[in-house]
C-alpha cells in the first residue's frame, strides 16, 4: 500500500479515474457528483480517500470491522476502498 500511494502522489496532476466521459472534451459536470462524466486525478483521488478514511475513524470505525461501500458503479467506489486500505494500515502501527 505504501509503494501504490508514493506512486500515486508522483503523479498528483495525472488523470487516474475518467468515467463516462470523452477524454479529449472538457468535462461540464461537478467532480464527484454522482452524474455520468466524472473525472479524478491521482492527486484527487488521494485527497478524497484520506477525507474518507479521516471521517470513517471518526465514526469509530477501526482495523477488523467490516464497512460496506453500497455506491453501484459510482466512480467514488474505488476511494472508498483505498479509504478502508488506509484506515486500516494506520491502526495497526
Amino acid at each position: 500500500m505504501r509503494e501504490l500511494m508514493e506512486q500515486s502522489a508522483g503523479r498528483a496532476d495525472t488523470d487516474f479515474l475518467v468515467q463516462g466521459a470523452d477524454a479529449a472534451k472538457p468535462l461540464t459536470a461537478q467532480r464527484g457528483s454522482h452524474v455520468d462524466d466524472v473525472r479524478y486525478t491521482f492527486g484527487e483521488h488521494d485527497r478524497l480517500a484520506r477525507v474518507l478514511a479521516g471521517s470513517l475513524a471518526r465514526l469509530g470505525v477501526a482495523r477488523g470491522d467490516r464497512v460496506r461501500v453500497g455506491l453501484g458503479q459510482c466512480a467514488r467506489v474505488g476511494a472508498h476502498v483505498v479509504a478502508c486500505a488506509i484506515l486500516a494500515r494506520r491502526s495497526c502501527r
